[in-house]
């Protein structure tokens, strides 16, 4: 079927700033959400090329060779980027086509385009929030200071992974923050997206009972054969594993997903909970071992 003249004809105009400008690798599970990629589509991208811009000319290839509302789901995925060139790209890319088309009297947005911003697009935000506490109020702290820099971390995990630690002593209100600073980014920012996040409480527990909590969430997000794992060191491995089956679309969302691991009591479960490539620790303590891998907020 493939594309209208007009649309093909925006996408060679635009064809460096697309290139260029555009994270494909980060974008690829989107894109097949959408069904503008299909799963073989995908694992191949991932296999054979090696930078954005090859990915992008391959994804630009398949684009063309799909239809005019494949063109505005493609526009779609990029209006709902954090990114705000990428945003930013993709509504003049619409806007265009949609000048273009009504000129011609040939293609505007089909009316079963659904807007990422609009209510009827809008993501299940209880099953993006997984198991986080709902703060009350009077909760809520006004320390605007600590709480737009660990919103700002998150941002930059969010875009390129990595770990937070936030730390002092009991009752500062570490958690609270924390807990109020993801439930922005992703109630009203739309960040974390992919996946969302995921509250465990750690606590004051045992070993057994953490290797307990940890079994429930390799059950949760698809691990298989958990009750026969009977060490922290192996869960941990497994789920690593799983989330490291990228060419596997279930398993790479997933492991987009952020993992808030609230008050460690323990300094020893740190090493038992590096399978997640974007997490947020609450613990009072701070002299941790690879202390290195984390950026280290102290609660004021």
């Amino acid at each position: 079927m493939g594309l209208s003249h007009v649309i093909d004809s925006i996408i060679e105009e635009n064809y460096e700033a697309i290139v260029k400008s555009i994270p494909f690798k980060d974008i690829l599970i989107d894109l097949r959400i959408k069904r503008i990629l299909t799963d073989v589509e995908v694992n191949q991208l991932n296999l054979h090329n090696k930078s954005h811009k090859d990915t992008g000319f391959k994804v630009i290839e398949i684009l063309k060779a799909r239809t005019d509302v494949d063109f505005f789901q493609f526009c779609n995925v990029l209006k709902s980027s954090t990114i705000k060139h990428v945003q930013l790209l993709g509504r003049r890319l619409e806007n265009t086509a949609n000048e273009k088309g009504q000129a011609q009297g040939d293609t505007i947005v089909p009316e079963n385009i659904e807007d990422p911003n609009s209510d009827a697009s809008a993501i299940d935000i209880d099953e993006m929030l997984r198991n986080l506490p709902k703060n009350l109020e009077s909760d809520y702290i006004l320390r605007e200071e600590f709480n737009n820099t660990i919103c700002e971390q998150l941002r930059q995990i969010d875009q390129f992974g990595g770990h937070i630690l936030v730390y002092g002593m009991p009752g500062c209100g570490k958690s609270v923050a924390v807990c109020q600073a993801v439930r922005q980014l992703i109630v009203e920012e739309n960040y974390f997206k992919s996946d969302g996040c995921h509250w465990i409480k750690i606590g004051d527990v045992s070993e057994q009972k953490l290797l307990s909590r940890l079994r429930a969430l390799a059950t949760e997000i698809g691990v298989e054969n958990t009750q026969s794992i009977l060490s922290l060191t192996e869960i941990n491995s497994k789920i690593k594993k799983f989330f490291q089956g990228k060419y596997h679309i279930k398993n790479t969302k997933k492991s987009n997903r952020l993992f808030i691991f609230d008050d460690i009591w323990n300094q020893d479960y740190f090493k038992h909970l590096t399978f997640t490539k974007k997490s947020i620790v609450t613990s009072r303590f701070n002299n941790i071992k690879n202390k290195n891998t984390y950026v280290c907020i102290p609660a004021p």
